[in-house]
């Protein structure tokens, strides 16, 4: 996503867990820019997403 620059993010551990750490608003953020981010983390959801478990 972030080659695309649809979106960046990074990964973050927290309380022992990994997570996704995302800032997707202020006070410039459209809806439009929310749902391109939302899109292109869907989709490099199902990029990463092994063949057999693809849809």
């Amino acid at each position: 996503m972030r080659e695309s620059g649809e979106a960046w993010m990074s990964g973050i551990r927290w309380h022992d867990l990994d997570a996704l750490r995302i800032s997707l608003s202020s006070w410039q953020t459209t809806d439009t820019d929310v749902e391109r981010a939302v899109r292109a983390i869907l989709q490099a959801v199902e990029d990463t997403r092994p063949a057999a478990v693809r849809g």
